[in-house]
């Protein structure tokens, strides 16, 4: 799983587009506090009736989401012009748990290069924020790079950015299972509004996340079981064991994968009888036209 997007230090920052909702943007500064990541902002950006639609918002559009990369984009960079923020990131545990994955990267070079946005999947040992925060299950928030090595001591000898920098957990029933970063102007400290918002946003990425994945898992459980009642129906009324296998492989694919053959052992070679290629009839001609392969063949990976 790969990041989402990426943004080079010329290019727009997170949210920025022209089509931009008005109800997801953020209260004007006050005089003398410019955008863009210049200059100091207030300790609160968002009026209480603007962190609430926002929210709202947010909620709204995450709910007829079933893809894990757009759920990311569209709450990061929500959170991200809610607050602000120039760089966001999206990270989410894989199916193993042992690896932190990055769904969403939008971030500079400089950024990029730094512990605080891994763009590439990292273990779950690693002494990143984004992956301690995970273990921990609590945010962090620290505006500079002293600060981060206090919390962070492992990283006392690693360069960081000197952005002003917000980690918080996607838990969910107790557990987290991935994490929110956004990235601000250096020296910003985020007042308790603020921080509270970001963990209400955390909070519906977190539960969309699952609702996801939750889906997804249901979608392959029924495919499988419709598959398993296919499978059935054809051997029942079938009488060719033959046509049977072929049947059955040209149904696998490419429902369960994009390839899929069937080998019976003869003496010392294993005769192809059954194959299929999603995509690619030209490919299923040539193996049919090479169907026996010797047993001790080192390209099978196995002996019988």
């Amino acid at each position: 799983m790969g990041p989402s997007a990426s943004s080079g230090p010329d290019g727009p920052r997170p949210g920025a587009a022209p089509d931009r909702d008005p109800v997801l943007t953020p209260d004007s500064n006050p005089p003398g506090a410019p955008r863009g990541g210049q200059g100091a902002r207030p300790a609160t950006w968002l009026s209480p009736a603007t962190a609430m639609a926002f929210v709202r918002r947010i909620a709204e559009r995450l709910v007829g989401i079933t893809e894990l990369a757009e759920l990311a984009e569209t709450a990061g960079r929500a959170a991200a012009d809610a607050v602000g923020a120039e760089v966001v990131a999206v990270h989410v545990l894989g199916p193993d748990g042992t690896v932190l994955e990055p769904v969403l990267v939008e971030c500079g070079p400089e950024d990029c290069a730094g512990p605080e946005v891994p763009i590439e999947p990292v273990a779950v040992d690693d002494p990143a924020p984004v992956v301690v925060v995970v273990r921990r299950g609590e945010p962090s928030f620290w505006p500079t790079s002293a600060e981060r090595d206090r919390q962070f001591p492992e990283l006392a000898d690693h360069p960081g950015s000197d952005r002003s920098w917000a980690v918080l957990p996607l838990v969910v029933r107790g557990s987290a299972i991935g994490a929110l970063t956004l990235g601000l102007s250096p020296g910003r400290r985020l007042g308790p509004a603020d921080a509270g918002f970001l963990e209400t946003v955390a909070d519906q990425c977190a539960e969309a996340v699952d609702r996801v994945r939750t889906g997804a898992a249901l979608r392959v459980e029924r495919d499988v079981l419709e598959l398993l009642s296919e499978g059935t129906r054809l051997m029942v009324g079938a009488g060719d064991p033959s046509a049977v296998v072929d049947r059955l492989v040209r149904l696998a694919v490419p429902r369960l994968a994009p390839w899929c053959a069937v080998y019976v052992a003869d003496g010392g070679v294993l005769c192809r009888v059954a194959v299929a290629i999603d995509g690619r009839p030209d490919l299923v001609a040539k193996l049919r036209g090479v169907p026996a392969v010797a047993v001790a063949n080192p390209c099978l990976g196995f002996e019988t």
